[in-house]
């Protein structure tokens, strides 16, 4: 492993390479000074890599489960004083060493980075939801147990607690303090707001009447409070002299914190992630088929562009305003239907070797890790890739008739299918089964084609 790892870093054009290093769930991820010193060919070539690409502003190197491990290894291959999980800084972390990138692949770059480290619970309590609900759900427990009340409690606290996870993934993102972003961010999780929002209670302060919610499950203002408090932060910092800050800054950025938190930052990321719920579910209805059809339709590339995770705080906050996500069945659909995709390659292929490994990618996939099915397969022979995203559209559509909804994340698979419903529910496994078919039969009638297709390799930004 630690030999993979040097031979990456080394395809990546060096450790003097580096402006910045990250991981998601499958991939590494650099950012680069110079990016023709990028060797995608010879990243492609290594046993532990299944595919490299450009996209979004960085180097993705797609590796699978192996991730963490990876990273790990080349961190250590990394000199501290250059790189980190985040960007790097310099001075005393005051400024960012810049990166060509432009506002959207800003934006989405910062949501990668704020809710990647938060994946792994995310992924943990959701498949605990699917597995106490399938104990329910075939009879093994009651449902009023207590077995299944703790695990229910333990599947929900990633939602309970989504501010202070948020916090402080956040305050690295904008290097700031972790423990002061807990506390900023714990004005809105405190006591008095939660009793006072309980009971109907209004509370005022410096003479404007607070906004009193149940904060818990929101999204938007821990990371509104946690930017502002990293350049109040800073900004106290700097003025106070040296032999003064370890005491005074924390008191005078908690005092500015406090009205800023309890009367902007709260309020407005509050009613922000309502209208974002409203706005998602509103264009479902107003928009019909064509809202499940088109998403359904690039899911699969936007996680292949890496521009997925733009969508999984939107997910969460539909959960978090109204109990469920009318998005996750799109993402659900899409991972079915590239197993689907990679079955119909193993069918047809005539080598061994491939057969398998396209049969195992399919298995995969329909545990709701794709990346080896796409990089691995369907995007090798762009037809099949092709084949799944219409598939997923389809299928998509047929169970957004039946009012398809997910209640949980994590991976949406055939694992945590109890996690989602429609009405009837029988038309889940319908829809499921469609998708999972019609992306087979596509591949079976269209053929793996291995014709250059210059359209297809423009648009995914890749060379195949």
């Amino acid at each position: 492993m630690k030999n993979n790892a040097q031979e990456i870093l080394n395809y990546v054009g060096g450790q003097d390479n580096i402006i910045q290093f990250t991981h998601c769930a499958t991939r590494l991820r650099f950012v680069v000074k110079n990016e023709s010193k990028v060797e995608f060919e010879k990243l492609n070539e290594l046993k532990d890599v299944i595919s490299s690409q450009k996209a979004n502003g960085q180097i993705q190197v797609i590796v699978g489960g192996k991730v963490v491990e990876l990273f790990d290894d080349i961190c250590k291959l990394l000199p501290e004083n250059a790189i980190s999980k985040e960007m790097v800084e310099e001075q005393e972390g005051d400024a960012m060493i810049p990166t060509k990138k432009n506002p959207i692949s800003l934006v989405v770059d910062t949501i990668c980075q704020i809710f990647s480290p938060i994946l792994p619970v995310l992924v943990g309590c959701g498949l605990s939801k699917a597995f106490i609900n399938t104990l329910v759900k075939i009879g093994v427990v009651a449902s009023g147990s207590d077995v299944v009340i703790v695990f229910t409690m333990v599947s929900d606290l990633v939602f309970y607690f989504m501010p202070f996870l948020l916090a402080v993934s956040t305050a690295e993102k904008f290097k700031t303090n972790k423990f002061l972003a807990l506390t900023t961010t714990g004005i809105l999780m405190s006591n008095l707001m939660m009793t006072s929002a309980t009971n109907g209670t209004e509370l005022s302060f410096l003479g404007f009447n607070v906004l009193v919610r149940n904060y818990s499950s929101t999204i938007i203002p821990a990371i509104l409070t946690t930017i502002v408090l990293s350049y109040i932060y800073k900004t106290v910092n700097k003025i106070l002299p040296v032999m003064i800050r370890s005491i005074f800054t924390p008191v005078i950025t908690l005092i500015i914190m406090t009205p800023i938190t309890l009367l902007v930052t709260g309020p407005i990321g509050y009613h922000l992630g309502v209208y974002v719920a409203e706005f998602i579910t509103g264009i479902y209805s107003i928009a019909g088929v064509f809202g499940p059809f088109i998403l359904g339709l690039l899911r699969s590339p936007l996680t292949v562009l890496g521009l997925h995770y733009s969508i999984g705080p939107i997910q969460v906050t539909e959960i978090a305003s109204v109990g469920f996500s009318v998005l996750l069945p799109t993402a659900l659909c899409s991972n079915i239907a590239q197993a689907g995709a990679t079955m119909g390659i193993a069918i047809l292929s005539k080598n061994k070797e491939e057969k398998v490994g396209a049969l195992s990618a399919s298995v995969t996939a329909l545990c709701g890790i794709t990346e080896p099915a796409m990089f691995g397969y369907t995007l090798k022979y762009k037809t099949p890739f092709m084949c799944s995203c219409l598939a997923a559209a389809i299928s998509s559509t047929f169970m957004s008739f039946f009012h398809a909804k997910g209640f949980a994340t994590g991976l949406p698979s055939l694992l945590t299918l109890v996690n989602f419903g429609t009405e009837p529910e029988i038309f889940l496994y319908v829809g499921v089964a469609l998708s999972f078919i019609l992306s087979c039969i596509f591949v079976l009638i269209t053929g793996i084609n291995r014709k250059e297709n210059k359209l297809f390799d423009k648009i995914m930004g890749k060379k195949a």
